[in-house]
C-alpha cells in the first residue's frame, strides 16, 4: 500500500505537472473556444491529473532501487498489473524510465542523473532527449507520417486541429500545447504489444511476432442475407451486417462510418443512427476519410453508445485512445460499444483517386464501384466492362503514411473483414476479442449473416501480411534516416519487424 506521506509527495509533484497546469491555466480559453463546457473541463483535469498522480507514484517506488517487477509495483500500489504496465510505458515514451531485460519478469527503473533527498524526496529525472514537453502533432503532420485518422481533431480542446483534404491543419497561434493530440497520435507512441491485451488484461511483450495476421478466435467466410445490403455491399457485405445488427437490437444508438459528399466518390465520416442511414453507406471507399474527426460529435448526435468502422491506422489511434484516455473522454464523447476493421494494403487521397480514373480513361462519376483484387484495381462503370489496372501502375498514387503502416487484417479489431482469401461475393471475418465473437455468434444467430463451410485461404492473407510487415517497417526506417526531426515513438514501436522476413 502507498504510505501517506509517499502520496503526499506525488500529488505536489503531480500538482507541477504540465499535462494539469495547462489545462488549467488555460480553461477561459476552451471554454471560449465552445467545445467543452466547464463541468467536462473540470472532470477531464481530473482525469488526468489522476493517471499523471499513478505515474508519480511509480517513479516514487522505482527511485533509488536497481529496478522493481510490474507485479510488485501493481502490488504496493494496489493496481492491475496492465494499469501499471500502461503507465511505465508512457513514463518509458517520455524518457523517464527504461526497462531491463529479464528472462521472467518485466522489470522496470528510472532514469536518473541527481536524486535530491530532502523530506520530500524530490527526484530530478534526466530531461528526456527526444521529447520535448508539451509538444504536438506538427512534426507529424510536416513530415507526411499523418495517418488522417483525424483523432487529433476531436482530442484537441480548443479546435486548433481542423481538417483538410490531405490531413489535419494545426492552428499554432491556437494551440495551447497540452499535448493530447501527440499522446493521441498513432504515429508517435505505439505500444502495440499493450493495445493488443485491451479488453483481456493481458500483458504482451511483444509486438507482432509470431502472428501473421494478429490473434483470433476464429477465421470464416461469411455472407449477408439482407436483400437491402445485397445491392449495396461490397463483398460478403458482413460489416454493414454486422453494424445493422448491433443498431436494430439497441446495443447503439450510432456508428461512425464513411458516407460520401456530393462529389463522386469523394469520402465524408459520418455517423449513422438506424439501417436505412447506414445502407447508404455501404461498400468500399478507397479515398481515406478521417472518420475519428468527429469522435467528439458522438454525444451532439444523441448517442450514447456506439460501434466504430475503420482501416488498421484508424484502429491503432483508437486503441490508443481507449487504453489511456477512453475513461477521460468517454461522459464526453460515448461509449464505444464495438470496433469492426477494415483489410487494407494502402489507401489514396482523393485526388488520388481522381488521378486513377482519369489512369483507366473514366470519370469518377461513371463509376459505380471501385475494387482492389487480385492485383488489379477495378473501376466498375455505370455502363461497360469494368476497367482494370495493376496495382503497380497506380500504387504512386496511394498516400505516403500508408507506406509506413504494419497491419494489413485491422489486427486491434473486435472484428476484422476484407475479401481476401474469400471466394467471391464472400468475405473473410477474423472474429478476436469476447466482444466481437459474442456479437457475431448472435448476429448469425438471428439470420443476419450466414457462414460458408468452405475453408478460407489462411495462407494467403498471412503471406501478404506479412509482405506488408516487413516492405513498410523497412520503408518506416528509411523515413527516419530522411527526418531526423522525427519523435522516434513509433520508429522503437516497429523497428524490430524490419528484422523479420516475410515468408
Amino acid at each position: 500500500m502507498v504510505e501517506l506521506k509517499e502520496k503526499l509527495n506525488a500529488i505536489v509533484d503531480t500538482a507541477e505537472n504540465f499535462r494539469t497546469k495547462v489545462l488549467l491555466e488555460n480553461e477561459e480559453e476552451i471554454i471560449k473556444k465552445g467545445k467543452l463546457d466547464i463541468n467536462m473541463i473540470h472532470y477531464i483535469e481530473d482525469q488526468v491529473f489522476e493517471d499523471d498522480l499513478r505515474r508519480q507514484l511509480i517513479l516514487s517506488k522505482l527511485a533509488l532501487k536497481d529496478g522493481v517487477s510490474i507485479s510488485r509495483l501493481a502490488n504496493e500500489l494496489d493496481l492491475e498489473e496492465f494499469d501499471v504496465y500502461s503507465h511505465l510505458l508512457h513514463l518509458e515514451s517520455e524518457g523517464k524510465v527504461e526497462s531491463i531485460s529479464t528472462k521472467d519478469e518485466l522489470v522496470f527503473r528510472t532514469r536518473i542523473s541527481e536524486i535530491v533527498e530532502d523530506e520530500l524526496l524530490r527526484l530530478s529525472l534526466l530531461p528526456p532527449t527526444d521529447v520535448a514537453v508539451g509538444q504536438s502533432v506538427q512534426n507529424i503532420l510536416a513530415t507526411r507520417l499523418c495517418t488522417f485518422c483525424g483523432l487529433c481533431v476531436s482530442v484537441c480542446p480548443v479546435n486548433a486541429l481542423s481538417v483538410s483534404d490531405d490531413g489535419p491543419i494545426l492552428d499554432e497561434d491556437v494551440c495551447i500545447h497540452c499535448s493530447l493530440c501527440f499522446e493521441n497520435c498513432p504515429r508517435t507512441f505505439l505500444p502495440i504489444g499493450l493495445l493488443k491485451g485491451l479488453g483481456n488484461n493481458i500483458i504482451n511483450r511483444d509486438h507482432f511476432k509470431e502472428e501473421p495476421i494478429g490473434r483470433y478466435k476464429k477465421c470464416v467466410m461469411a455472407q449477408c442475407t439482407d436483400d437491402t445490403i445485397k445491392t449495396v455491399k461490397q463483398d460478403g457485405g458482413v460489416v454493414t451486417s454486422l453494424v445493422a445488427y448491433l443498431l436494430e437490437k439497441g446495443e447503439i444508438d450510432g456508428a461512425i462510418v464513411v458516407g460520401l459528399e456530393d462529389d463522386p466518390w469523394k469520402p465524408q465520416p459520418r455517423i449513422v443512427r438506424n439501417v436505412a442511414e447506414l445502407v447508404k453507406c455501404a461498400g468500399t471507399k478507397y479515398a481515406m476519410s478521417p472518420n475519428l474527426s468527429i469522435l467528439d460529435t458522438v454525444r451532439k448526435s444523441e448517442c450514447e453508445k456506439i460501434c466504430v468502422v475503420g482501416t488498421p491506422c484508424m484502429l491503432q489511434a483508437l486503441r490508443k485512445y481507449q487504453c489511456y484516455y477512453g475513461e477521460t473522454f468517454k461522459d464526453t464523447f460515448g461509449e464505444i460499444v464495438a470496433i469492426f476493421g477494415l483489410f487494407c494494403m494502402e489507401s489514396f487521397p482523393y485526388e488520388g483517386v481522381k488521378k486513377i480514373a482519369e489512369k483507366g480513361g473514366v470519370q469518377l462519376s461513371d463509376v459505380k464501384k471501385t475494387d482492389i483484387n487480385k492485383g488489379k484495381f477495378f473501376l466498375h462503370r455505370i455502363e461497360g466492362d469494368p476497367i482494370e489496372l495493376p496495382i503497380a501502375e497506380v500504387a504512386e498514387f496511394a498516400r505516403e503514411a500508408c507506406h509506413y503502416c504494419v497491419d494489413l487484417t485491422s489486427e486491434l479489431a473486435d472484428i476484422s473483414v476484407g475479401s481476401i482469401g474469400a471466394g467471391a461475393g464472400w468475405s473473410t471475418a477474423v472474429v478476436r476479442t469476447g466482444i466481437g465473437e459474442k456479437i457475431f455468434e448472435n448476429a448469425v444467430k438471428e439470420g443476419y449473416l450466414k457462414i460458408n463451410e468452405k475453408p478460407i485461404n489462411v495462407e494467403l492473407v498471412e503471406k501478404l501480411s506479412k509482405r506488408k510487415k516487413s516492405r513498410n517497417a523497412k520503408a518506416v526506417i528509411e523515413k527516419y534516416q530522411k527526418s531526423p526531426g522525427l519523435p522516434p515513438h513509433y520508429y522503437f514501436s516497429i523497428k524490430e519487424l524490419a528484422q523479420k522476413k516475410s515468408k
